[in-house]
């Protein structure tokens, strides 16, 4: 009885140790990914986590592997651009992440414009179907990935709300796909809706800051 007694409380240990030392990056997910018509490109990023992620502390980026054209799939090879996020995350929220052209050529997001995202960038912020995308730690080690074996033109992926944490590996059970017009139409409490994750934990998206 002793020994079941003193067991429980390593295992309990054991957890509560790897909770304190499970780097913050690794609450935060690829949520949403939205390519649209012309400029118009978005990327989601949720904070499942408890706490705020500081990119004064916790430096996380986000790479694309751009290809030349926008057919095939996915394979994470080709021209490298990285950006790197500049705005906190909160515990439970989101931001978005887009290109500052958003809006001007082909059909956009009826409840966003360019100054909707939180950060933009017009080299990684530009993918086009078949170009892979993670979320990178300090070390350029992946985190998250989305998208390999997939060609993701002119579709968004929304992730799953049974999803708890990144996948250094793309998992297709992780991630449901859905039309343009759907995100377009989506209500305000639609996990659907750009900026908007659905997970229980998540609060309302940051509003942007000027860099």
């Amino acid at each position: 009885m002793l020994f079941t007694k003193l067991l429980r409380c390593c295992v309990v240990v054991a957890l509560f140790s790897f909770c304190l030392l499970r780097p913050a990056g690794a609450q935060v997910i690829i949520s949403q990914y939205y390519e649209g018509t012309g400029t118009n490109k978005w990327l989601e990023l949720t904070n499942l986590g408890s706490t705020t992620v500081n990119p004064a502390s916790t430096v996380l980026k986000v790479r694309i592997w751009s290809q030349t054209s926008d057919t095939g799939l996915i394979a994470f090879t080709g021209s490298i651009s990285t950006m790197t996020i500049n705005v906190p995350i909160p515990a439970g929220g989101t931001i978005l992440l887009g290109n500052s052209s958003n809006g001007t050529t082909g059909t956009s997001v009826p409840y966003l414009t360019a100054s909707s995202a939180n950060q933009t960038n017009n080299s990684v912020i530009a993918f086009n179907g078949n170009d892979g995308i993670a979320l990178l730690d300090a070390n350029d080690n992946v985190l998250d990935r989305f998208g390999t074996g997939i060609n993701a033109k002119d579709v968004s992926y929304i992730r799953n709300l049974n999803v708890t944490g990144p996948s250094t590996t793309y998992t297709s059970s992780q991630w449901t796909a859905v039309s343009l017009n759907a995100v377009h139409t989506a209500s305000t409490n639609s996990s659907v809706r750009l900026g908007f994750m659905g997970h229980p934990v998540r609060h309302p998206p940051i509003k942007p800051q000027t860099v």
